[in-house]
């Protein structure tokens, strides 16, 4: 008949489980991570916005525009993360609605949008220091 004793040379079966189970977990924990990053880095999607019933030498229309670009960019730049788990996430999301009603302003080359975004920017900038 065959006996195993525990040897002081030898470590029990307890600790390289747990090793594996931690390992696995960390795996698993990386491999959420990544699929989550390469989300994040996939192509930009784009959003139509009409401006044709706007005037854009107005303030008022100016200001309509810009929200209508703000709010097609959050919707392409997808959701807000708020989770602990991804702490950038709030910051990049901000970021690329940032980049996104930036670029849109450049293309549509309108004084007023553009002075009232450039204007939105430096209170933000101040509004963070």
């Amino acid at each position: 008949m065959d006996t195993y004793a525990s040897s002081p040379n030898r470590p029990s079966l307890a600790p390289r489980l747990f090793g594996i189970a931690l390992t696995l977990g960390v795996g698993f924990w990386l491999t959420v991570i990544g699929a989550e990053l390469a989300t994040a880095q996939t192509a930009p999607e784009t959003r139509h916005v009409s401006y044709a019933d706007l005037n854009l030498a107005t303030p008022d229309d100016a200001k309509t525009l810009l929200t209508r670009i703000r709010v097609a960019a959050g919707a392409a730049c997808g959701e807000e993360n708020h989770s602990p788990l991804f702490p950038r996430a709030m910051a990049q999301h901000r970021a690329c609605v940032t980049d996104a009603v930036s670029a849109a302003v450049e293309r549509i080359d309108a004084p007023l949008v553009a002075a009232l975004h450039k204007n939105t920017l430096a209170g933000a900038s101040y509004a963070s220091r």
